[in-house]
């Protein structure tokens, strides 16, 4: 799976020869406005919230507001609050998703590792 080499682990493991992997993963959030706040709070407890940090928070975030909307924590009833069209905000930013519970309009990026670290491929 190519977003499993989104993580320092990759580098550390590939070293040199990982140099120029591409990789298709997420639009990274970090930048978002809505994620300003997620971030300086966890990079204040020494983590930089890199890979999936922000789409796990996001996850928690849907949760909470899934079971807002179904008026309690019944699995039935949170997965169809979520699935009824209206948007979600997150630090990813709004997502709705799909009757299939598939998130609609995902964003994803072409990212390169170089000298140790990834990052968006220029276009």
């Amino acid at each position: 799976m190519p977003d499993s080499i989104a993580t320092p682990e990759f580098w550390q493991i590939a070293g040199p020869v990982g140099e120029g992997t591409l990789f298709v993963f997420p639009a990274d959030p970090q930048s978002r406005p809505e994620a300003k706040e997620a971030v300086e709070t966890i990079k204040a407890s020494g983590f930089v919230p890199e890979g999936f940090t922000l789409f796990a928070y996001a996850v928690i975030q849907a949760f909470a507001q899934g079971i807002e909307r179904a008026g309690g924590d019944d699995s039935t009833a949170v997965a169809a609050a979520l699935k009824n069209g209206e948007p979600i905000q997150t630090v990813v930013g709004e997502i709705t998703f799909d009757e299939k519970g598939d998130i609609k309009n995902a964003t994803y990026d072409i990212n390169v590792w170089h000298d140790g670290q990834y990052s968006k491929l220029k276009e």
